[in-house]
């Protein structure tokens, strides 16, 4: 019934963005670890980020105090509740926007043949607010997010513009997955490097879009760094 007042489209018999649904919203978030065997995680997190998806536009009335109209309530209260989800269920947030993203990816390179917009697609409208949910678990959950940093790159690159890390660093970019000694971007050659727990090295061609996985130690990455021309890429495992 939750997840039914969330997704259902509107109607004349349960318009959007009534109190019902909101109520149902802070439900699913405040009592996600209660009924996450019962959702269909993908739906509810695309759902919440639907809602969220015009959050920019909808700022001031949130942020400075002023009377919200029924969009802006809705609007905080599907960013509320992604917060406590993301919070409540950090592994189970990050793996299942990783697979959206390769879905939302595999569906963009046939989109001309399917003739699908894919700038309707709420995983490119709500670009930012995954971001910030990203953001956000790096800040206060940093050690199980060093276990599913793969994971995490994917769908920081993703929401990120590319042209930005043409011209800067992913220091500069996206600071915040940095503060890992296991990613590492050259600029020179445009790759970015990130080991992960099970001894794995992933490399991003972010000139041609491509990823590979090299099985490179047998224990967790703890840090890794390319030389500075981009030529070399060292790795400590232990």
């Amino acid at each position: 019934a939750l997840s039914h007042l969330l997704l259902a489209p509107p109607s004349p018999k349960l318009p959007a963005h009534i109190p019902l649904r909101r109520a149902a919203i802070d439900l699913i978030g405040r009592g996600f670890t209660v009924w996450a065997p019962f959702l269909d995680i993908s739906k509810v997190l695309l759902g919440l980020l639907e809602l969220c998806s015009e959050a920019d536009r909808l700022v001031p009335s949130m942020t400075y105090g002023l009377p919200l109209t029924p969009q802006a309530d809705s609007c905080r209260t599907a960013r509320h509740a992604l917060t406590l989800i993301a919070t409540a269920r950090p592994a189970a947030f990050i793996t299942t926007m990783a697979k959206e993203v390769a879905r939302y990816n595999a569906m963009q390179q046939n989109a001309q043949t399917l003739n699908i917009n894919m700038n309707n697609n709420v995983l490119h409208k709500a670009k930012p607010e995954i971001l910030r949910g990203v953001e956000l678990l790096i800040e206060k959950m940093q050690n199980e997010m060093s276990e599913l940093l793969v994971e995490l790159m994917d769908i920081i690159l993703h929401c990120l513009d590319p042209s930005q890390l043409k011209n800067k660093g992913l220091q500069e970019v996206f600071p915040a997955v940095c503060r890992f000694n296991q990613v590492s971007h050259c600029p020179a050659t445009r790759r970015i490097a990130v080991g992960s727990h099970i001894g794995s090295l992933t490399l991003y061609e972010l000139r041609q879009g491509k990823c590979t996985t090299i099985h490179a130690h047998s224990s967790a990455v703890t840090a890794l760094s390319f030389s500075p021309d981009g030529k070399f890429l060292v790795s400590y495992a232990c």
